[in-house]
């Protein structure tokens, strides 16, 4: 997995959180991508990309995201299983 270079993106500083902006533009961005592990350097690529085009792209690293819709995937299916009942 290629390193992150912090000198031209941001710290991780909000990693605790589970989710922290990578790389950010410097006016209000007109998208955000959101990437997990392996992917957040493919985000990064795509951010430039971008910006060749002028679309300004937040990058937003959410490393938990993955942990968080395992253990949600559970409650989504026994709801929808339940909301089907009734329609």
């Amino acid at each position: 997995m290629p390193v992150i270079d912090r000198a031209s993106c941001g710290s991780a500083e909000g990693v605790a959180k589970g989710a922290y902006i990578v790389c950010d533009t410097a006016k209000d961005p007109d998208v955000i991508l959101i990437a997990t592990g392996s992917e957040v350097h493919i985000a990064i690529a795509a951010a430039a990309l971008l910006a060749n085009e002028n679309v300004a792209a937040r990058v937003v690293s959410a490393h938990l995201l993955n942990g968080l819709m395992n253990k949600a995937r559970p409650i989504v299916k026994k709801f929808c299983r339940s909301q089907s009942r009734h329609v």
